[in-house]
């Protein structure tokens, strides 16, 4: 489950820094 949630936040962040 902790991983899982860091891998949705690592995404995340990585959607953010694209669109940026």
């Amino acid at each position: 489950m902790e991983k899982q949630a860091k891998l949705h936040l690592m995404r995340v962040n990585n959607s953010q820094k694209s669109l940026n």
